[in-house]
């Protein structure tokens, strides 16, 4: 491989699948070495290979697929050139032109649909006032900085933006609704079964940004807020039970470098929470590539590292038998799923359940 093929590389991600199982949404990016960036667009493919995979987005900066539970409509994320985003759906069963949901000076995240398909729940950046004094940061009020947690990588200032929860209507009728916000940093947000509450994750207490722990928070999309964990280990990606009484998540001690992120979950009225995972010492977190715990009837699927593999692995939700009952569901790569379908992609041969490697 020459430097000049960098410009041949096209690299295929972030695949959904379509609640029904026949479809998958995924997205490819090129490299663009005239403009010197890279360019990116949702594509569609049919499960079986039985026809060719096609663009389904034109633009530049897409990304970020999201099948309505219903399966006839696809959310996805739009980057601007000047690093804000839009919120966008379009048909893919029928007539139909894509729908804009809204637009935002600042980068939407993941997209979360209702499960009556009705709206859709996203993580932004929400500025302060001071950025409607001014196009330059330098013709602004003085940025106040009174935290330590105040600035990112790739990011920049965070203290007077911080990343929120809202919900809008999925077909665009009205403008995003803030649920979840303040100078704290939300995210993950996931849909109960009823509709009526989203679990997120966010480091809420006084001296958040000095602990760095992302509790799950229960928020009413109505109105109201509760913690469901409460300062121990820190959480993320949320996933409610089909029965609404639990919810999963991937949890890590963070004050101890480098923790190996578990399988745990909480009951959602009384927040007692089980480690599932804990007799396995290994990641169950991958990097790249990280998924929500997915409940599969008795069982939660997750992802796990093992000696430079990633391995989709199975354990009891109700915590029996935890300290054996993990197992290799299969020697393949996780992938995206909706409904009652899942699918993995496989990187090699299939091999009998085994414990992980010390």
């Amino acid at each position: 491989m020459q430097p000049a093929d960098i410009g041949r590389v096209i690299t295929v991600a972030d695949p959904s699948v379509s609640p029904d199982g026949r479809r998958v949404a995924f997205v490819v990016t090129r490299v663009d070495l005239d403009a010197n960036r890279y360019r990116s667009s949702v594509w569609l493919a049919e499960a079986d290979g039985s026809a060719a995979p096609f663009p389904l987005t034109a633009g530049d900066r897409d990304g970020q697929p999201a099948w309505s539970p219903d399966g006839h409509r696809l959310a996805f994320t739009r980057g601007g050139e000047d690093g804000g985003g839009s919120l966008h759906v379009l048909p893919v069963d029928g007539p139909g032109e894509t729908v804009t949901v809204c637009v935002r000076p600042e980068a939407i995240g993941r997209p979360a649909w209702s499960p009556d398909g009705s709206r859709l729940a996203f993580a932004s950046r929400e500025r302060a006032r001071r950025y409607t004094e001014g196009d330059e940061d330098s013709a602004r009020p003085p940025r106040r900085i009174d935290r330590l947690y105040s600035r990112l990588d790739d990011v920049g200032w965070i203290v007077d933006r911080p990343r929120s929860v809202f919900v809008v209507a999925a077909d665009g009728s009205g403008a995003p609704r803030l649920v979840a916000g303040g100078p704290y940093e939300h995210g993950d947000p996931a849909w109960s079964p009823d509709g009526r509450t989203l679990a997120v994750t966010a480091a809420r207490s006084k001296d958040w940004d000095l602990e760095l722990i992302d509790d799950i928070h229960l928020v009413d999309v109505d109105g109201g807020l509760r913690p469901l964990t409460h300062r121990g280990l820190s959480h993320r990606m949320p996933s409610f039970s089909p029965d609404g009484a639990m919810v999963a998540a991937l949890a890590e001690d963070n004050r101890t470098i480098h923790s190996h992120a578990q399988v745990v979950v909480l009951d959602v009225h009384t927040g007692e929470e089980r480690v599932l995972t804990a007799a396995l010492d290994r990641h169950c977190a991958p990097h790249p590539g990280a998924r929500a715990p997915l409940w599969h009837g008795e069982h939660l699927l997750f992802s796990l590292e093992d000696r430079g593999d990633v391995e989709v692995w199975r354990v009891r939700a109700d915590g029996a038998g935890a300290r054996t009952g993990a197992r290799r569901h299969t020697r393949r790569h996780w992938v995206r799923r909706r409904g009652g379908h899942a699918r993995v992609r496989r990187d090699g041969p299939g091999r009998a359940p085994r414990a992980p490697r010390p």
